[in-house]
């Protein structure tokens, strides 16, 4: 990951983290979380992930890999990411049960969204990003993202 794609990344676990402490609604994990939960036991290491209380039995947070899939995932493109490769993860992440990924364009400023339904959106510089039904009331300008 580049210094640019790892800033922004770290951007968003920011404000997802000050909105979760005042709003305990799950639990939310760095690049370093591995999930095993798709084919061929693929390990993914999404960027920023998220997973909503009451997934995790008793919720204990495993000591290794998670074999669930997260219900948020974020990932940010680096310069040398190609768009096979990042459509291949979206969909193994949808695949897998992933309710909201997060595609974050950081050269364009732009997100876009795909959700478990299969309904996509694509956000400019201007929008919001929310957490829709999967981090309710979670919302955060894009601009402030990319400032």
């Amino acid at each position: 990951m580049g210094a640019k794609s790892s800033w922004i990344g770290a951007r968003i676990h920011g404000f997802l983290f000050s909105f979760l402490s005042n709003t305990p609604l799950g639990h939310l994990f760095i690049s370093d979380c591995g999930y095993t939960c798709f084919p061929k036991n693929n390990l993914r290491k999404p960027d920023v992930s998220f997973i909503r209380l009451g997934r995790l039995e008793g919720e204990v947070i495993p000591s290794g890999w998670l074999t669930i899939p997260p219900d948020l995932a974020v990932e940010v493109l680096s310069p040398g990411d190609v768009a096979d490769d990042m459509d291949k993860k979206v969909q193994e992440y949808l695949k897998a049960g992933t309710r909201l990924v997060w595609e974050v364009h950081p050269q364009s400023k732009t997100v876009i969204i795909h959700r478990l339904d299969g309904t996509i959106a694509a956000l400019k510089e201007t929008d919001s990003l929310d957490g829709e039904d999967v981090i309710p009331g979670f919302s955060v300008p894009l601009t402030k993202i990319f400032e």
